[in-house]
């Protein structure tokens, strides 16, 4: 209802509240949100994302981060990259050194789905090697959305010892960063 008639919010809100009664109930909530938002765009991904902030769903998603169940962070991240903002990426940036490569993996995709280019210049220092997979899926975000990259920060990628950055930044340079 809250989805469809953004008019009936308060009316919406209220209703859904008297369903949440346990953590689990707000889990489903967050899976279901996360799901219509990865899957939807315009005023759907909007009124979810506005569900998620208004309800301060971010506690869960932020809490299952320090799971001891990769699985179970890895759903986290991707929540927070979904539904999250740009505070975000310092939640995430610490499972860039998680013991587990899907974590790894996945910290890397949310921290430049999140911040883009800065997200790119947040983690340049500590990305690691990036898996063939990982690298296409940075190249797909990066693709999507457009972003500023100063010429600075297109360098500090090129020149990086980091081998996968500097792979990363001569693509950037051909093909997607508008200069500032």
């Amino acid at each position: 209802m809250i989805l469809n008639h953004p008019d009936k919010k308060k009316t919406g809100y209220s209703k859904l509240k008297k369903f949440l009664k346990s953590d689990k109930d707000y889990r489903v909530l967050v899976d279901l949100l996360t799901s219509l938002s990865y899957n939807f765009s315009g005023e759907y991904f909007k009124r979810s994302k506005a569900i998620y902030d208004d309800f301060q769903l971010e506690h869960y998603s932020i809490k299952n981060l320090g799971s001891t169940s990769w699985d179970r962070v890895v759903e986290a991240i991707i929540e927070l990259s979904v539904l999250g903002t740009e505070k975000h990426t310092k939640n995430i940036l610490p499972l860039l050194d998680h013991h587990n490569f899907h974590v790894r993996r996945q910290a890397k995709i949310a921290i430049v789905e999140i911040g883009k280019g800065k997200g790119l210049m947040q983690m340049e220092h500590k990305i690691g090697v990036m898996s063939s997979w990982t690298y296409i899926s940075l190249l797909a975000i990066l693709h999507r959305t457009p972003f500023k990259l100063g010429a600075n920060d297109l360098d500090k990628l090129q020149n990086s010892k980091n081998p996968s950055m500097r792979k990363l930044s001569a693509h950037l340079r051909r093909f997607s960063v508008v200069y500032e």
